[in-house]
């Protein structure tokens, strides 16, 4: 069987666009519950291939890290000889102009032999002048197992494949110290942030036409107690989950899930490395504080919206020093945590 790619694009990869048209037949597919077009698709085509052959499709990064695709990846897993994903950003530059979608090219294989391996890239980030060399430059790495049901590690190196060893080898997830509506409270907006992902202890300025109001992009974490919450903020600000963020979501948006399943118990943390990230949280708070701006935009919807611009790159040195003591706590060799410190580095600086 000839080998074939296609994009099949995120605008018109939903079922219910189309259900009124077309239906699927009852019985046959697998895939329906996921409700989008393109899981029908490369469901299809591993029917057509399963026996000996070979498929490639472009499809949204969604394939490789989303629940409602847990029920693709494990149909194609269970009879792929090879697969191999490939990840690709839309920044600082994009596979295809116009399609503001991160994107993975699924490359799979049938037969008849009994070793069956799955390959993955990293998040792949590239400028206009090297995209000449984008699939020349395209290195794999084994993906040793999925981290939840439906999350295909976006690894690039086996050195983070040692990391993920070291994060998920207890049971315990920072999402078991929420708690329900209290003073301790933590700031963080659901979406935007393509770079950093900010999170306070402090309620950011939001006016709307001239009135005191609250972003409708804004969102809460509450905790029982401030250690809780503190320990937490500085989590949420390391570099250390900024790399586990775009290791297991579409690296776009802030769900409840990709907080909450952060695998750390805040029980067993050293009191030592305890009390340095309280300190430090006080430091980046300060720090975000000090370099804010007040920004201004108009919407169409809503009329004159002022709001506060924070500059976390302005604070890497504490959150440098926040990802020392996360290292020290997951026992980090230095390569470790070189690697975390300086993670996408040259476009979070905005060196690149």
């Amino acid at each position: 069987m000839k080998a074939t790619s296609r994009f099949i694009g995120s605008s018109s990869s939903k079922y219910g666009k189309i259900k009124n048209d077309y239906v699927l037949p009852i019985g046959i597919y697998k895939t329906e519950s996921s409700r989008n077009l393109y899981a029908f698709v490369i469901e299809r085509s591993y029917q057509l291939a399963k026996n000996k052959g070979r498929f490639g499709m472009i499809v949204p990064i969604s394939f490789v890290c989303t629940q409602r695709m847990s029920i693709l990846q494990d149909l194609i897993q269970a009879e792929t000889i090879h697969m191999w994903n490939s990840i690709y950003a839309e920044r600082p530059s994009k596979l295809f102009s116009g399609a503001e979608v991160l994107l993975t090219i699924s490359l799979l294989k049938f037969g008849i032999e009994n070793d069956s391996k799955s390959f993955i890239t990293g998040l792949r980030k590239w400028s206009r002048d090297e995209r000449d060399n984008l699939f020349a430059t395209t290195t794999y790495c084994k993906m040793d197992k999925k981290i939840r049901s439906y999350v295909f590690p976006k690894v690039s190196d086996e050195l983070e494949n040692k990391i993920i060893s070291k994060l998920w080898r207890g049971n315990r997830r920072i999402g078991h110290c929420f708690c329900k509506p209290s003073e301790h409270v933590i700031y963080y907006r659901i979406g935007g942030g393509r770079y950093w992902k900010i999170f306070t202890t402090f309620q950011p300025q939001f006016k709307l036409n001239g009135k005191e109001s609250v972003s409708s992009r804004e969102n809460y974490l509450y905790f029982r107690t401030q250690s809780h919450r503190d320990i937490t903020l500085a989590v949420f600000s390391s570099t250390l989950f900024y790399w586990y963020f775009l290791l297991t979501t579409n690296g776009r948006d802030l769900n409840p899930s990709d907080l909450s399943e952060f695998p750390i118990d805040l029980e067993n943390i050293d009191f030592s490395i305890r009390n340095r990230m309280s300190q430090l949280v006080t430091k980046l708070m300060q720090n975000y504080k000090q370099n804010k701006l007040v920004k201004e935009k108009t919407s169409k919807l809503t009329g004159l919206i002022e709001y506060e611009e924070f500059y976390p790159r302005k604070a890497k040195h504490i959150i440098d020093e926040i990802d020392d003591a996360l290292a020290e706590h997951y026992c980090f060799n230095e390569a470790e945590r070189y690697f975390i410190i300086n993670y996408d580095i040259k476009y979070r600086m905005g060196l690149g």
